[in-house]
């Protein structure tokens, strides 16, 4: 089969679980699974390079974007559920079928492992796609969930690292860099982003100098606080739209040093802003 008839089958089946999914309110993630099995084998589909690059990156997108909904702080105070959780539902699917596999069906240590490991994991990325179709991200039971899964892909991780695992010399060095990025990289990370995350290149103009360019560049215009404070520094236009400056100044302390300064400024023109209003109320 050619890449594009395969495309195009692919994006059949997905139309049909997008359109199944909403009639009969059953999440969209497993109807494609569903119907990717069977699509499969009804026509005798195979992989290709392209389709597997392409699963490959999403999966990595969609665990890194469900990474980012677990949230420390609760999983934190949360720490027995989630932990409890997690462990239980790895290690009670994959002691049952390794057993099974070892005992019942004669096979070999390695190849019970690797099946109790293939049945006892859970998928991070399918859960974060179920709750952020059903609007769960955000309550205390889809943290907790997200939380149980971490730890479930958590265990899975190990397990599989432990079977498949062949220490040599490079394994130390490996353990220590991997280590050192885990602790090092959460503390830098909020700097470089806020350094070269909101970044906006201009091309260069020549200066206006025009007398009402001056005067705007003198001028601050007042009125209706809360709504509307702008402020021209240095020839750009600083606006914020019913945002307290003040708590916006707190919680981006991590700009760069001319947007901190503009937003310095901005706080003592709304100070000023407040004081023209009150002026005006008591006349």
């Amino acid at each position: 089969m050619s890449p594009v008839q395969l495309a195009a089958v692919l994006a059949a089946v997905i139309l049909v679980a997008s359109t199944v999914s909403v009639e009969l309110g059953v999440t969209v993630a497993l109807l494609e699974l569903t119907l990717g099995v069977a699509a499969g084998n009804l026509f005798h589909l195979q992989t290709q390079d392209w389709l597997d690059f392409i699963a490959q990156f999403g999966s990595i997108v969609l665990t890194f974007l469900a990474g980012m909904e677990v949230d420390p702080a609760y999983m934190r105070r949360r720490l027995g559920p989630s932990l409890g959780l997690g462990i239980v539902s790895f290690v009670g699917p994959f002691a049952v079928t390794s057993l099974v596999a070892y005992v019942l069906l004669d096979w070999s240590t390695r190849a019970s492992l690797i099946a109790g490991t293939a049945l006892s994991t859970t998928s991070l990325a399918v859960v974060y796609a179920v709750l952020v179709e059903r609007g769960l991200t955000h309550t205390a039971a889809g943290k907790l969930l997200m939380s149980a899964t971490f730890v479930t892909d958590l265990c899975t991780a190990l397990a599989l690292s432990a079977i498949f695992i062949k220490p040599n010399v490079w394994f130390p060095a490996f353990l220590v860099v991997s280590l050192a990025l885990i602790l090092v990289l959460p503390r830098l990370a909020p700097w470089f982003f806020g350094r070269y995350g909101d970044r906006v290149i201009r091309r260069a103009r020549a200066p206006d100098r025009s007398p009402g360019r001056l005067r705007r560049e003198r001028g601050v215009r007042l009125g209706g606080v809360g709504h509307r404070v702008e402020l021209a520094v240095d020839g750009e236009a600083l606006e914020r739209r019913g945002l307290d400056l003040a708590h916006a100044l707190a919680r981006d302390s991590q700009l760069p040093a001319d947007r901190l300064e503009r937003l310095r400024v901005a706080v003592a023109v709304q100070a000023v802003a407040k004081l023209h209003d009150l002026a005006l109320t008591f006349r």
